[in-house]
């Protein structure tokens, strides 16, 4: 399993709204909660904010990948956001946070959960990459320049999750 195979057009935005950290997180998990069965919704978003207090997900450069393990859900699932101009996140470089991508899985799925993470932050060291997802006009586009750079990728993040 690559990002790609777990990235829906439906869970896109190129647009997200908020203007503070949690409403933030807020838009992303009812963006996820579209496209994907969340059994309580509320609760994973407490999940989620109670995480962040623990230690931010603002990896620097732009870019927050909040990420959760929890019982509320079945299937892994992410969702990508663009928040144009920024968003103060409390990332490790200080820097407003632009794109987000959120992952969650269920409890027991580590080792899946860190190859995803592992493949996703592959990818956005790629500057290349990154700022094309940045310029991205349409969710068809964001989705294709995410398998289009794992396709041209050796995979090292994937091979034992074939089997799983």
């Amino acid at each position: 399993m690559k990002v790609s195979d777990i990235l829906e057009v439906d869970s896109i935005e190129l647009h997200l709204k908020a203007t503070r950290k949690r409403e933030l997180l807020h838009e992303m998990i009812q963006l996820l909660h579209g496209t994907h069965p969340i059994s309580n919704v509320n609760e994973v978003e407490r999940e989620l904010i109670k995480r962040e207090t623990v230690a931010s997900t603002g990896i620097g450069d732009g870019i927050a990948i909040p990420h959760l393990l929890t019982s509320g859900v079945t299937t892994t699932m992410m969702a990508i956001g663009i928040k144009q101009g920024g968003i103060k996140y409390s990332s490790i470089d200080g820097n407003p946070v632009q794109l987000v991508f959120l992952i969650v899985g269920p409890q027991g799925q580590e080792p899946q959960h860190l190859r995803l993470l592992c493949g996703l932050s592959r990818l956005l060291r790629d500057a290349r990459t990154k700022s094309r997802l940045l310029a991205a006009q349409t969710r068809e586009e964001i989705k294709n320049l995410v398998s289009e750079f794992e396709d041209r990728q050796s995979h090292e993040c994937y091979p034992q999750m074939e089997n799983n």
